[in-house]
């Protein structure tokens, strides 16, 4: 989803302002979810 995001602004030639816009609505949302994921795997398997 990520790749494909960027892929589509860049071949619509986006201007700067649209590439953050569309990063925070879309991107930053999947990012946070792979963030916590992440963190739940490693709590899963690490001591502690």
């Amino acid at each position: 989803m990520l790749y494909e995001l960027e892929e589509n602004l860049r071949h619509k030639k986006a201007p700067p302002e649209e590439v953050e816009t569309e990063r925070k609505a879309k991107a930053y949302p999947i990012l946070k979810y792979l963030e916590t994921y992440m963190l739940d795997v490693h709590k899963q398997y690490t001591a502690g």
